[in-house]
């Protein structure tokens, strides 16, 4: 209709379509724009291009305007024959309807939306006992959701608040809130969707978030944005952590099914998955603390909202101090900071690392190096990092180091949409084949990088592929440049999968050598969706100069000044390991390893506190020598469960069971020790009769000794235990028995929607002696898990076997109690590798003494707090005395835009209601802006006195928003007053004097040349700017025959061809490739981008002027009247 019709209105409508289309994509490929996106937004990755980036406001645009164009061309079709004229309107429409298949489907809402009106009864309960309660705190949501996804409905947005008049704390798919106040947040609730949440933490927090009441939703859709499962997290508040009450369940207790398929490591090996919870559950927490307060004292902490959430958890802060980061200060502020502190707290937080929001999980990167920018090789347009402190000196922050002679860095790592931080560029090159720098999982790795520097000469270089790239997607060929020479193409054969890997000799260099490895071509010897599409990279890329070991060094603005501290001024160093879920078998622990470098500026001694955890992913070897038992040993077995170890499977305990991995479930060995020479011919094996969790194994393969025979697994008896006939006897001191034959039950994986075969298990076997767990672990002192400066720190640890499978801290104390002297200086601290101990060391504190929050101290912070009166922009409160000094904390996020001020109470005089009203009490300090306190809250400190005060608090920030919603129903006014004159304008002209009837476009009316040469002119340099230079080639191609038939409309029909093109094109690659349906599949039509963009150029040479200008005619016309 655009293109074949004339009417008044026709360039209005092309208009719409141009301008909906080019904002809605035309900043596509923000790394490669045109000249204009490059002209408007610099670097491409300001806010305003992101802005731009918003097809679902901008394409309505184009919608209208292609509407018009439809109906311009029903109206300016006029066949003579009634019946064919009625026909044109129904073919559009039925065009229109056949490509919205929602329609059709009568599924034009989402049926994810549609929902009761109302919430359920348990909802109405938990909200009216919420309502009850005391309005000066506030109720925490805890774990949060991305959205309002409940089983009862998905509202999109957090129903919650719309639900009770209480305030409420949660988190959202994005920080909804002051940057600061929202780091604190965001940090807590994190661990429960990583699966680490430590129950210490929750209680101060809260305290500090200003909740006495945790909202546990058991109901949440978790399959819906794969967030915790509600029975785990009911069973988290059920062990009463401290500092909380007892949960108070809402509504009848029903098992939360999913919607989505959710069988994963954690469906077939925890107890707690499918056990009823209630819909709701509220916790109260204990001793807590209003929205407004008051306190006294100060702990300086050195970090971010992390480092406050692991200093709780550690037992360090009860959230009745007062807290202020070290970051947000300098200079003199610091120093008097740091003499006037009650505690000082420095934590491994406040990272140098990325961060993005499009999801709750995989949503920080690796720790960086410092300083402005990014450690990668090519800008990441998702890395979108709070502003939480507005000094980025690498001083205030946490960073990582590379310590060796070689360095690492890529164009990126994990996968594109999610961040993994375990797959880091430096993992190339640590030495350690069970790591690796992978990168595009699920995605095109061409051209991927990944750049060397060293500090020495070279001769060779040596490639290593991550374990099991023979059985999926792997690399084949790269580029490797060395310094400025060309580049060489390097084939990687089978060698590169073995872990001596293939050796490549290059011409020696002298002297420090930068080596870039470019990702050329990759093949997958299945077709399975998921392996076919793995990540690819190298385990190692080894140099011949050793090993570059990462250390990660704490914020370093505290350390170095510690001598302006008094002599007996608490300090602890907080120093915790980044670690997962271990049940997720994407994802492994950032960091493997604890490792951190820090300065003192004083001589200081210290008593050490360990947190330390089974390895839950420890070879089942290391499991055995850590409780003390002689038991079999498996190659692998099902992510994160420790308690699903071969000796599982000779327990005598049929509900346990050894499993395998997810995915491969076959081609895995059971080793047994028989203590001495035995024949076996026959044995049984007892498999779960379950097979909506486990495949069941069919055959098995037993080697002893040089002898292998496969026997078949025949069907069970009434316990599900099979008998297993050798075909011949088999005789040795040690068998291993393999998995070689599965009936695999196939289930689709949540996080990727690709097909996985489900592990099998073994709940018995009869080969080998019986194995009894001890009931409980008591270690001899250990020196291998943890060094300080090279010298061992002994360990003792001690826990019950049950709590320690699943994943409860060992009881941990040292060996030596003496106190640690450390000098001023530098000092490492290392711990050991899970993997060869079977201990992860999860968390030091290194502290002077008296370190610990608490005890009969907890609540002597606190100074009486009254609220005298209270508006949505203002408070006035009475606090004090506060013959010390005292902090007033309004626990709202931190903004500048408060402002408050003081004023001695008269204790004779009466209070007043009015915030607004004067008062002649006394003298008025005026306060100012706030202090950021308490993780991200307003402070005001209040100079000692011995009388109450009087404080008012003002959100400044109101009056211009008022003068802007001013300012706005002015012009409002204004359009309406205009409309209404423009009406009364129109009166009695008739309806025919305005009526506008396109027309089908003549093609024997020719336009003048200038008129045709204007808009092709336009539309090239369009082109140019809009598009790409070359771009203008094929425009001004197709004008120069719309000149020369001096006809605009040829570009116009050039574009719909054009557009027909692209149409195909994408119908076909679609067709062709199948591509996996994540938002990745783009990519196999990515070439056809800007062969749009130029549809929409073509559109526009066709409209530069009016249809009504001036044209000239070759046939007569006919004549007026």
């Amino acid at each position: 209709g655009l293109a074949l019709t004339s009417w008044r209105h026709r360039r209005f409508a092309i208009w719409l379509f141009a301008a909906g289309t080019m904002l809605a994509v035309g900043v596509h490929r923000l790394g490669d724009p045109s000249p204009a996106v490059s002209a408007l937004v610099g670097d491409t990755e300001s806010g305003l291009a992101l802005a731009l980036r918003s097809s679902t406001r901008a394409l309505p645009m184009a919608t209208l305007g292609l509407a018009l164009g439809a109906g311009a061309l029903v109206a300016a079709v006029r066949p003579r024959r009634s019946w064919v004229r009625m026909a044109v309107p129904v073919l559009v429409a039925g065009a229109a309807i056949a490509n919205m298949p929602s329609l059709w489907r009568h599924d034009y809402v989402d049926p994810a939306l549609a929902r009761d009106e109302d919430p359920p009864e348990a909802w109405d309960q938990a909200t009216d006992a919420l309502d009850a309660g005391d309005d000066d705190y506030r109720v925490l949501e805890l774990p949060g959701q991305e959205f309002g996804a409940y089983r009862w409905g998905y509202t999109v947005d957090q129903p919650l608040p719309g639900l009770t008049e209480r305030a409420i704390v949660t988190r959202d798919l994005l920080p909804l809130g002051s940057p600061m106040a929202m780091d604190l947040l965001f940090a807590l609730d994190d661990r429960f969707q990583e699966g680490i949440a430590e129950p210490g933490a929750i209680a101060p927090v809260s305290r500090l978030l200003g909740a006495d009441t945790i909202w546990v939703p058991g109901d949440a859709a978790f399959d819906r944005f794969r967030t915790p499962r509600p029975e785990q997290s009911s069973a988290f508040y059920a062990d009463t952590p401290p500092g909380l009450g007892e949960p108070m369940p809402y509504g009848e207790p029903v098992v939360n099914e999913p919607d989505i398929d959710m069988v994963d490591e954690q469906s077939v090996t925890d107890a707690l998955v499918g056990r009823p919870v209630a819909p709701v559950e509220l916790v109260p927490v204990e001793d807590p603390l209003p929205v407004v307060r008051t306190k006294t004292g100060l702990t300086l902490v050195a970090g971010s909202g992390d480092g406050i959430v692991d200093a709780a958890a550690a037992g360090l802060i009860d959230g009745t101090e007062l807290l202020r980061y070290s970051a947000d200060m300098g200079g003199g502020a610091l120093r008097d900071a740091i003499g006037g502190a009650d505690a000082l707290v420095v934590t491994d937080s406040n990272r140098d690392r990325a961060h993005r929001w499009a999801s709750s999980q995989d949503a920080v990167g690796f720790t960086e190096s410092g300083g402005p920018g990014n450690d990668l090789l090519r800008v990441e347009s998702a890395d979108a990092r709070l502003p939480v402190f507005t000094n980025a000196d690498p001083d205030r922050s946490t960073i990582a180091t590379q310590r060796g002679p070689v360095t690492a860095v890529a164009t990126a790592y994990g996968e594109p949409f999610a961040y993994r931080p375990e797959h880091r560029a430096a993992m190339a090159i640590d030495g350690d084949t069970t790591t690796a720098w992978l990168v595009a999982d699920r995605f095109d790795a061409s051209g991927e990088r990944i750049v060397l520097t060293t500090d020495a000469g070279i001769d060779h270089i040596r490639f290593v592929q991550p374990r099991f790239a023979q059985r999926q997607r792997h690399l084949t060929a790269i580029d490797v440049r060395i310094d400025d020479r060309p580049a060489q193409r390097i084939e990687l054969g089978p060698d590169s999968m073995t872990r001596s890997g293939q050796r490549v000799a290059i011409d020696p260099t002298t002297e420090p050598t930068r080596v870039e490895i470019s990702v050329v071509a990759t093949e997958s010897p299945v077709d399975v969706p998921g392996p076919a599409l793995a990540a690819v990279g190298f385990a190692e890329i080894d140099v011949g100069l050793g090993a570059t070991t990462e250390f990660v060094r704490p914020p370093v603005d505290l350390l170095r000044r510690l001598d302006d501290a008094d002599d007996d001024t608490p300090i602890s160093l907080v120093f915790t390991r980044l670690r997962h879920d271990p049940t997720d078998r994407f994802r492994a622990d950032p960091e493997r390893v604890l490792r951190r470098e820090f300065p003192l500026g004083s001589a200081r001694s210290f008593d050490i506190d360990v947190t330390a955890r089974l390895d839950q992913r420890a070879s089942d070897a290391a499991l055995n020598d850590v409780l003390g038992i002689d038991a079999p040993t498996s190659d692998d077995r099902v992510a994160g469960v420790a308690s699903a170890a071969a000796f599982a499977a000779v327990d005598g305990d049929p509900a346990t069971s050894w499993i395998s991995p997810f995915a491969y479930p076959g081609d895995h060995d059971i080793s047994f020790d028989l203590g001495g020479t035995e024949t076996i011919d026959e044995f049984t094996i007892t498999q779960p009769d379950d097979d909506e969790r486990f495949s069941t194994i069919t055959q098995l393969t037993v080697r002893a000794g040089d002898e292998e025979v496969e026997a078949e697994v025949g069907p069970p008896d009434a316990d599900g235990t099979s008998t297993v006939q050798l075909p011949r006897p088999v005789t040795g001191d040690t068998v291993a028995v393999r998995v070689t034959g599965f009936d695999g039950v196939v289930v689709s994986d949540r996080r990727y929607a690709e097909p996985v075969f489900l592990p099998v298990a073994v709940s018995e076997i009869s080969v080998g002696p019986r194995v009894t767990l001890p009931e409980t672990v008591a270690l001899p002192c250990r020196d291998d898990l943890l060094r300080l400066d090279g010298d061992p720190i002994a360990l003792r640890l001690s826990g019950d076997t049950a709590a320690l499978l699943d994943g409860e801290p060992f009881d941990v104390s040292p060996c030596d109690t003496a106190a640690l002297e450390l000098d001023a200086g530098m000092h490492r601290l290392t711990g050991t590798p899970g993997a060869a101990t079977g201990i992860q060391i999860d968390r030091t504190v290194l502290s002077t003494a008296s370190a610990r929050a608490g005890g009969e101290t907890a609540g002597e912070n606190l100074v009486r707090t009254t609220i005298i009166s209270r508006t949505r922009t203002s408070l006035r409160a009475e606090i004090g005395p506060c013959p010390k000094g005292c902090w007033f904390v309004l626990g709202e996020g931190y903004n500048g835009a408060w402002t408050a001020q003081s004023v001695p109470t008269k204790r004779s005089r009466p209070r007043t209601a009015d915030p607004g009203a004067p008062t002649d009490r006394g003298i008025t300090s005026y306060l100012g802006p706030p202090t950021a306190v308490d993780g991200g809250f307003n402070g005001w400190y209040i100079e000692p006195t011995d009388d109450r005060v009087t404080v008012t608090t003002e959100w400044t920030a109101q009056s211009r928003a008022s003068y802007g919603l001013i300012a706005s129903a002015a012009f409002v006014t204004l359009a309406v007053a205009l409309i209404v004159l423009d009406r009364r304008r129109a009166i009695g002209v008739t309806s025919a004097a305005i009526a506008v009837r396109p027309t089908m476009a003549s093609w024997r009316a020719r336009e003048t040349r200038l008129r045709v040469a204007i808009g092709v002119a336009l539309a090239t340099a369009g082109a140019a700017l809009f598009v790409k230079p070359l771009w203008a080639l094929p425009v001004a191609a197709v004008g120069a025959v719309a000149i020369l038939l001096c006809h605009s409309r040829v570009a116009a029909i050039a574009g719909v061809a054009t557009a027909a093109f692209v149409g195909g094109s994408t119908a076909y690659s679609v067709w062709r490739e199948d591509p996996f349906p994540n938002g990745a599949w783009l990519r196999t039509v990515e070439p056809l981008h800007l062969v749009g963009l130029l549809v929409v150029v073509l559109m526009f040479a066709a409209s530069v002027l009016p249809d009504d200008a001036d044209v000239t005619a070759e046939e007569d016309e006919s004549p007026p009247g």
